[in-house]
């Protein structure tokens, strides 16, 4: 899907879903925004170079986003769940 908008259409995004229509638009254009949509881990699959730092003209979302995104989550979780000693009484009483 193309979308455009501004009075002459001057402002143009691409929006694709899947990996093979990403990959399509990104082979055709390197200066038109290209929206992801569905795409598994698009930095194995090349369309970004990176979940932190993507580049290039690719931007969206990604369902499944291999094993950065689960290494990240777990950080998150040890951070946000207290330990077993954070949840004792200060008295050290069980």
């Amino acid at each position: 899907m193309v979308c455009t908008s501004g009075p002459a259409g001057d402002h143009v995004i691409i929006v694709s879903a899947g990996t093979q229509g990403v990959t399509a638009a990104k082979n055709a254009t390197e200066t038109i925004p290209i929206v992801m949509i569905g795409v598994r881990d698009p930095a194995v699959t090349g369309l970004i170079a990176s979940l932190a730092r993507p580049g290039g003209n690719v931007t969206g979302v990604s369902g499944y986003a291999g094993l950065e995104i689960v290494a990240k989550q777990l950080e998150l979780l040890k951070e946000t769940v207290p330990t077993e000693e954070a949840r004792r009484p200060a008295d050290g009483a069980a």
